[in-house]
């Protein structure tokens, strides 16, 4: 046996310590396959090649058990590897998962790797004792930012892209830049910005909602970037007044010819100004003709969304915002329900994340989705804690 400090096991699966025992698992690492199995029928047999496991999880291999309580001064590393088939253990975690996770003990100086790998792993898969101390930590923090993306709008009822009728190439033809090149695409695109707004209107508050909007009322919240036009956050007095539409918002129309004319619509009027004159150009008009000056064109007002292909609406304040936040002393990152596919946000963040970890090793970069991030490594490397799961799970079990 690799670990002599192991109680074994006179069972199929070899050995296992007696935190394995205490915790209903068996775990057998010989040759190169690390193998788990959960001590009750509702719980199948997982093996994972040891190569798969990656660099932080075999350099805690070489170190020796990570379960072993041989040594009361190691600290306890969790290795969570289950399929679910039942539901007589589901109190154990809080969702049930597909991929194993290593879950690295909190507060250990050797669980930073040369290399820069996260610290420590928390997903929803992981013990209530890894929540509690990210719970513990991000109340302790004063400047957070929070990034978001659609999947905190889902569970609203409002779908993304993927979990819509539509495919997504489907999409990005509706909301590209040629949208107005007939009147059929512009109608397409307007009907689907009306009921994103309407629906951002009507959609329930979500949990996450609530936790933005109390992180934004006690002060601890910085800035919310979000991707999202539906402006459900308009709705919650804080939270909206830190609020930085990336992509633009439903409840505005800009016009075509001039960015800095814009009026804000609501569901009833959105229909009677799309595409209708610009009111704000007419005026200039208007002025320019008493003053004797020459005439200008009046554009037409369309819906101040980003669309594939053209610059960011708003683009000058967002970037002002970012340089800001890259100056002042931000103490976490949340990023939450995004893949931050997009290049702009995705570098952005990826600066930011240096930036935040860089100045204290206490600095959180957070990841809250329901997939792993599939940015690079060095991005990887900056993630303080992963939490893979609901964003409403998470923020319910946050208690700031």
């Amino acid at each position: 046996m690799p670990f002599p400090d192991c109680v074994f096991l006179p069972t199929y699966w070899g050995f296992a310590c007696a935190s394995c025992i205490a915790r209903h698992r068996v775990i057998e690492c010989s040759f190169n396959i690390l193998r788990t199995e959960y001590l009750d029928r509702f719980w199948e047999k997982v093996q994972v090649a040891i190569d798969d496991l990656g660099l932080a999880a075999l350099r805690w291999l070489e170190r020796g058990h990570p379960l072993s309580t041989f040594d009361p001064h190691r600290p306890q590393t969790i290795w969570q590897c289950c399929r679910h088939s039942g539901s007589d253990l589901a109190h154990e975690l809080a969702q049930p998962v597909q991929e194993p996770s290593f879950v690295f003990p909190p507060d250990t100086p050797n669980a930073r790797l040369p290399n820069g790998g996260p610290d420590v792993s928390v997903s929803s898969r992981s013990h209530p004792g890894d929540l509690k101390l990210l719970n513990k930590k991000l109340c302790a923090k004063k400047n957070i930012i929070i990034i978001s993306g659609a999947g905190i709008s889902t569970n609203a009822g409002i779908p993304d892209y993927r979990s819509s009728s539509r495919s997504q190439t489907s999409s990005r033809i509706v909301y590209d830049a040629s949208a107005y090149s007939t009147p059929e695409s512009a109608d397409t695109l307007h009907a689907d910005v009306l009921q994103k707004l309407r629906s951002g209107r009507k959609a329930p508050f979500t949990p996450f909602d609530t936790f933005a909007e109390r992180l934004a009322q006690s002060d601890h919240l910085r800035y919310h970037y979000t991707q999202n036009i539906d402006c459900r956050q308009t709705r919650l007095p804080y939270l909206s007044q830190r609020t930085v539409w990336l992509h633009g918002r439903a409840d505005t129309l800009v016009c075509h010819l001039r960015p800095s004319h814009t009026i804000w619509v609501t569901p009833r009027s959105f229909p009677r100004w799309v595409l209708a004159p610009c009111p704000l150009c007419k005026k200039e008009q208007r002025k320019r003709v008493m003053t004797r000056k020459r005439r200008r064109a009046v554009g037409f007002l369309r819906p101040n969304v980003l669309l594939y292909g053209e610059n960011c609406p708003g683009e000058d304040e967002i970037t002002a915002a970012f340089n800001r936040d890259l100056t002042q002393p931000v103490d976490a990152v949340l990023i939450v329900g995004t893949r931050l596919l997009i290049p702009p946000l995705a570098n952005f963040t990826e600066r930011l994340c240096k930036v935040v970890r860089a100045k204290s090793p206490d600095n959180l970069v957070i990841w809250v989705s329901k997939e792993s991030p599939k940015l690079g490594e060095g991005f990887q490397s900056l993630i303080s804690f992963e939490y893979l799961g609901d964003c409403d799970d998470f923020a319910s079990m946050m208690s700031i």
